[in-house]
């Protein structure tokens, strides 16, 4: 599952995707994005276990 503050990140990054905002948000950003690669990596191996054409 996805962290709140993930969520929170990506609420404010729909409300104002700017360069500048993205650039004072990096590490946000950063922690966001590793929390997301996190969650697929967990579903992909889930999934790869009933699915043998997923590796």
């Amino acid at each position: 599952m996805l962290q709140l503050s993930t969520i929170n990140f990506l609420t404010q990054l729909s409300k104002n995707n700017n360069k500048q905002r993205f650039e004072e948000n990096r590490k946000k950003y950063d922690v966001a994005k590793a929390d997301f690669l996190q969650l697929v990596d967990k579903t992909i191996h889930i999934i790869s276990s009933f699915d043998n054409t997923i590796n």
